[in-house]
């Protein structure tokens, strides 16, 4: 689009809005945007620097509040290039000396018409082109589209048409995305849960597509392959899943570190080594430096991202002393017997040696903050407790006791060093995984929790928990036969929970998904049926060729993925050949977890196929909770804030053996104290 749009011309600006940005920013890095010839980068949204000898190019959606501003920057009669050099101060300027538009989708002819309105606009317009890049390519199998409050505008419509309007909106960057793809797939959705917002949206989405193709005159389904598959389902299918505590890298820096987007940012201190207060400078600079970068530009974040932190922590620092040992300049430090030649070395390695020294310490940083936090907010018993509540089984695959379930619950509800944050996602575990909660118990469990905190429980009601029954739910036969051997298999106490999108995954990919619990909105022909089954059946054949090959890339992400669980993915276009396997294109209304995304990762590599998973925004637990709680950020912070003022001053009142919920059992059982060591062999 740059480069097409600038030609000959030496520097360009770049206007863009704030969804645009993101779009950009999820693809790009600035030095790729100005390598490309873009001198300045502008936000459409705000007042900005008159350039009147520059040319412009307008990446943003087609709404009409941006249309407004876009045809503001050529007013009637502007000038523009030398001629406002010389114009008196009065004459009015355009913003840019032309203007080339490229808009994320389809201009609706509302806009259309205000565009024509405007012939100062129309003599300085030199491009007119309608993208279909309205989604953010998030990771090299993942895509999101920016629209963080789906659960609330989902589950908690006021009305009918509101609801219309949420999966319309939603609908339109699905259809963009598979534009974008080539794939003309066949759309599959869950008939289960909230069945209607996913037979709603697959509804949406065949209208829209039909519609989208009838404008785009020369754009073509890619003969290639088999058709692909989309199957859309939604948050109530595990409503446990955003709530677990997951244990490896990247699904513990967003839960417990400040993450917006790819920054992770940790905490500053306010005081210096020598423990006075630091200057301006020194807090500018630290603030800086605590701003980290969680890309796939990094191999290294792209390698430990999906695995456990104890492993993380371990492999880190075996990496960096092997980094040590095959860099010259590393080697040099502290090496008194160097020669010249040694020192030439070293300096060449020197760049290198300096991106890689910050690299590691990144990840060394990150990893210890994780277990800082892992400690002081007593996640090993509280992991321990969630997985047993939410697998029903406990690590030696016995049947819970349901007394002692309870008793640890207390125990951690009332220890005033477990955050209010934990304490709510523990009672929302149990209502889900145990069954609901007796009202005194209720009650007495959140006295310290700000009522306006209290709806998140009551509220898992729209994701199909019945809060009525408070006996354990059954989990199914099939279900429990997945947990037990993933508890057999796995030896981190920690991870024996495995999301139900794992299950989802598997039988997607190996054609065996329920027909009537995934109904498809229009039955593929029986040919093209068998031909992607056996598509299917074959991508482990192709794909352990094709990851000798592979060594980065993707559809949409021009990094790529440097794990193994991506490497099939990557291979064809890193070794120039047309990758013929057919996709598979998942969709969660309502939020993708952390853990989600990485068990997409790991069925692709197990099955060497091309699996995608996309939802409308990232879902962390604190996310969660408030958008089910239906709070807005500010208010769910102050409710926080009160809690946790509360449970502190209500800490002493909180005395041991106290019992917190209506039952004529004995005494709680105490937590096992050794339990809490942090060692390998407690995860």
């Amino acid at each position: 689009m740059i480069r097409v749009a600038r030609g000959s011309d030496p520097a360009v600006v770049l206007v863009v809005d704030r969804h645009t940005s993101r779009i950009l920013s999820s693809a790009l890095r600035m030095y790729d945007i100005m390598e490309a010839g873009v001198l300045v980068l502008q936000n459409l949204m705000v007042e900005r620097e008159k350039l009147p000898d520059l040319p412009a190019i307008y990446f943003i959606e087609p709404t009409m509040e941006a249309i407004e501003r876009l045809v503001r920057d050529f007013p009637q009669g502007g000038v523009c290039g030398t001629a406002a050099q010389h114009a008196s101060k009065s004459t009015p300027r355009n913003q840019y000396l032309h203007a080339h538009l490229y808009f994320t989708t389809h201009v609706p002819q509302a806009c259309m018409n205000l565009i024509k309105e405007h012939p100062a606009l129309l003599n300085k317009l030199k491009s007119f082109v309608e993208l279909n890049v309205n989604f953010l390519a998030f990771e090299s199998r993942v895509f999101l589209f920016d629209q963080a409050d789906s659960i609330q505008r989902l589950y908690f419509p006021t009305d009918h048409t509101r609801l219309s309007v949420a999966l319309a909106t939603i609908a339109k960057p699905l259809v963009s995305l598979c534009v974008t793809m080539q794939e003309y797939p066949h759309v599959r959705y869950a008939a289960t849960g909230k069945s209607a917002l996913c037979r709603g949206l697959a509804t949406f989405f065949d209208q829209e597509m039909k519609k989208t193709i009838a404008q785009l005159e020369s754009w073509k389904v890619n003969q290639n392959r088999p058709r692909g598959t989309l199957l859309i389902i939604d948050r109530s299918i595990d409503p446990l899943a955003p709530l677990m505590h997951e244990f490896t890298f990247q699904a513990m820096v967003n839960d417990l570190l400040t993450v917006k987007g790819e920054i992770a940012y940790l905490p500053v201190g306010k005081t210096n080594a020598n423990g006075l207060p630091k200057t301006a400078k020194e807090l500018e600079e630290d603030e800086a430096a605590s701003e980290l970068v969680l890309s796939e530009d990094d191999p290294l974040w792209v390698s430990f991202r999906h695995k456990h932190i104890g492993l993380v922590m371990q492999e880190v620092t075996a990496k960096f002393k092997e980094f040590k040992g095959a860099n010259k300049m590393a080697a040099l430090q502290g090496d008194d017997k160097s020669t010249v030649k040694d020192m030439i070395q070293a300096m060449k390695d020197m760049p290198e040696y300096k991106n890689m020294m910050k690299k590691y310490h990144k990840q060394m940083t990150l990893a210890q903050e994780c277990m800082a936090k892992f400690d002081a907010n007593k996640l090993a018993a509280i992991g321990e407790l969630e997985q047993d509540m939410a697998t029903t089984l406990t690590n030696n695959n016995d049947s819970i006791d349901t007394k002692n379930i309870k008793d640890r619950l207390v125990q951690l509800c009332q220890d005033p060093a477990v955050t209010v944050l934990d304490k709510l996602r523990l009672l929302m575990i149990f209502c889900i995984a145990q069954g609901a909660l007796q009202d005194a118990t209720r009650r007495e469990l959140t006295k310290t929790i700000d009522p306006d905190l209290h709806p998140c429980i009551r509220n898992l009601e729209v994701l199909g928990v019945d809060m009525s029954v408070t006996k354990r739910p059954k989990l199914n036969k099939e279900r429990l036969t997945e947990l037990k051997q993933r508890n057999k298999e796995i030896p981190l106490q920690l991870m024996r929970y495995l999301p139900l999108m794992n299950n989802v995954l598997e039988q997607l990919v190996r054609g065996s998904l329920s027909e009537d619990s995934y109904p498809y909105t229009a039955p593929p022909p029986p040919s093209e049926a068998v031909a992607s089954a056996a598509m299917a059946s074959s991508s482990a054949r192709k794909g352990q060729s094709a990851r000798k090959k592979a060594n980065g890339g993707s559809d949409w992400k021009s990094g790529g993925d440097a794990s193994a669980s991506s490497s099939t993915h990557a291979a064809a276009s890193s070794s120039g050949e047309e990758d013929n396997r057919s996709r598979f294109i998942v969709f969660v209304l309502g939020g993708v977890t952390l853990s989600e995304m990485r068990t997409a990762y790991e069925v692709a590599d197990k099955h060497r196929v091309n699996l995608y998973i996309g939802s409308t925004s990232t879902l962390t637990p604190t996310d969660f909770i408030r958008d089910i709680s239906g709070l807005d950020e500010r208010t769910f912070e102050q409710a926080i804030k009160h809690s946790q003022q509360a449970a502190r001053g209500g800490a002493a009142s909180s005395g041991a053996g106290r019992r917190g919920y209506a039952d004529d059992s004995d005494d709680d059982e105490p937590i096992n104290m050794n339990r809490l060591n942090i060692r390998m062999d407690r995860f």
